[in-house]
């Protein structure tokens, strides 16, 4: 007996083989913690019990063709097998590529093994087009419905984030901003482009020496915890989009000319992705002191040796972990 059922809980079809169907799908949702539909249970008698393993391939097969992929549901440390994701598929139009890959099967099982009665290729050449036709036909409505399900989630991105974008994102952008404008000022007095007599008679300028006495270090500084707070609106609004919407969120924005990942043009200072022997806290901080200054990580590191604004700063991210800290889409890493 090759039996379906459905799956409420996760929204999904279990295909599956065994004497009493019934009693298959009371015990394995028991077991798994399955919400299912008693009267959704369907079930085949097959021609022979031996060959109810290779109709059941057939049945998974045929699911993962059209576009069903199979579902992972783990309890207990062990992982229910033979679920398959609807998706935008009802559950009785999944039941008809089930149906219909029992069909095909058997009447290739007959034909292979019948010697007295064997098929007309006139009726299994029928029966093929009429099991393509019915499939085609579900196969482009999914489409159809899959096209109409981005639209919506798109639009509705789009909606949240022209909502969302002024205040969230561009207090972030408008920062980094400033930042660059300081840079280019330390640059447009060349105090970084000695000429090879300057840098004879005077000796290489310091870099954290220039930062750390020019005019726009205080400046500086208050920017490293600018691009901190404004930082942290613009990650928990990546996030919280990316949540709501998954892939729909970078197609919303891409529509409206933004980059959630690097608004303005610039990566934000997220952590997780990978350790540091200095905790998170620092690395963020050092993240920021790098976009404030323009300096690399060595002489971040530098800079927040030298002055105490930093190490409070420090304290402050410790204290206030950042949105993506024990994020699924980053590592995990919490110190």
């Amino acid at each position: 007996m090759v039996y379906t059922f459905y799956v409420k809980n996760i929204h999904a079809i279990k295909v599956g083989f065994g004497a009493d169907g019934f009693l298959r799908m009371k015990n394995y949702s028991k077991q798994y913690l399955l919400e299912v539909d008693n009267s959704s249970l369907r079930q085949w008698t097959i021609p022979a019990s031996s060959l109810a393993s290779a109709i059941e391939t057939a049945c998974h097969n045929a699911l993962m063709s059209a576009g069903f992929h199979r579902l992972a549901h783990i309890v207990d440390e062990k992982e229910a097998q033979e679920l398959f994701e609807l998706g935008t598929y009802s559950y009785d139009e999944a039941v008809l590529f089930v149906a219909g890959a029992i069909e095909e099967t058997i009447i290739a099982l007959t034909d292979a093994l019948s010697k007295n009665k064997p098929l007309t290729e006139e009726f299994k050449k029928r029966k093929a087009k009429e099991l393509a036709d019915q499939r085609e036909l579900i196969r482009q409505e999914k489409e159809r419905r899959d096209q109409a399900e981005e639209d919506k989630q798109v639009e509705l991105a789009i909606a949240e984030i022209k909502q969302r974008w002024e205040s969230e994102v561009i207090p972030f952008i408008e920062a980094k901003r400033k930042a660059k404008r300081y840079w280019q000022e330390i640059m447009d007095k060349k105090i970084y482009n000695q000429n090879f007599l300057d840098k004879f008679i005077n000796g290489k300028p310091n870099r954290i020496k220039v930062l750390t006495t020019s005019p726009y270090w205080s400046n500086m500084k208050q920017l490293s915890r600018e691009i901190l707070l404004t930082g942290r609106h613009a990650k928990n609004f990546y996030i919280t989009l990316k949540d709501k919407y998954g892939k729909y969120a970078d197609k919303a924005a891409e529509k409206l000319g933004y980059s959630l990942w690097n608004p303005g043009g610039d990566g934000m200072p997220f952590v997780g992705h990978y350790s540091d022997e200095n905790g998170m806290a620092y690395l963020e901080v050092r993240l920021c002191v790098q976009d404030a200054t323009g300096t690399g990580g060595d002489d971040a590191m530098d800079l927040i040796r030298l002055d105490p604004f930093f190490q409070d700063l420090i304290n402050f991210a410790k204290n206030n972990p950042p949105p993506e800290l024990g994020h699924k889409d980053f590592q995990g890493h919490k110190n």
